[in-house]
């Protein structure tokens, strides 16, 4: 699935990236630098599979918050002091903390033996200790709905443009038309917005289908002028 990146990164963004590329060393992953709406925060990944991770978390209206760069946790496996690996927190809305680690096929065939013995051990015990849940998610989980995740890789950036704009004004008027008429295109509600502030009213319908409180069909049509919100 091919996706853009951003073509010119600022000098904030150029700095952010500076430990990303050295820890990358000479590896040909591509980085990216992200805005989450979902933790209203930049973040650096560094993968195409950790940024499918990001757009199907971003998308996930069962989620509350996530941590794209959680602390290391370090636990004792048959007397051995052994890090745990997770790449993602995430808190769903039901209050269960979920450990996620983010890694290919390819890469966990190649350490399978070890990861069986010791690492997969260390996190599931560290995370079933506290009453947190471990999962491992692959890109055959991730690219199972395609369609989603190119998407919400269209969608954030409406967010992501007015991160700084308070958006419960708009959501109100979203919904109340929406109660009107049941269901309504993006096209009518960039009209509610006029000339100068249809971003504005396209990232409130966009947030509001993150939190869950409007349901689309983002997940099965492209994003476009037709696509379909109703109340959840």
């Amino acid at each position: 699935m091919a996706l853009d990146r951003i073509p010119n990164a600022k000098p904030k963004v150029r700095g952010a990236m500076e430990a990303p590329y050295r820890e990358r060393g000479k590896g040909r992953s591509f980085l990216w630098y992200v805005y989450s709406p979902r933790s209203d925060k930049d973040w650096a990944l560094r993968s195409d599979l950790e940024y499918y991770h990001f757009l199907s978390v971003e998308a996930d209206p069962s989620i509350a918050s996530v941590d794209y760069a959680p602390k290391k946790r370090v636990t004792r496996v048959a007397g051995e002091y052994i890090a745990s690996v997770v790449d993602v927190e995430i808190k769903l809305a039901t209050g269960v903390v979920i450990w996620r680690e983010v890694k290919s096929e390819a890469s966990l065939a190649a350490n399978a033996d070890a990861r069986a013995e010791l690492q997969l051990l260390a996190q599931s015990k560290q995370s079933s200790r506290i009453g947190d849940r471990y999962e491992l998610v692959t890109e055959r989980q991730l690219l199972a709905n395609p369609m989603l995740l190119r998407n919400w890789h269209q969608a954030i950036p409406w967010i992501a443009q007015v991160r700084d704009v308070p958006l419960e004004q708009e959501v109100d008027e979203i919904a109340a038309l929406i109660m009107r008429k049941g269901t309504v295109m993006f096209s009518q509600i960039l009209e509610l917005g006029g000339r100068n502030d249809q971003a504005i009213y396209g990232a409130a319908i966009l947030r509001a289908v993150q939190t869950g409180a409007i349901r689309s069909d983002l997940d099965a049509k492209p994003f476009c002028k037709y696509t379909r919100f109703k109340i959840a």
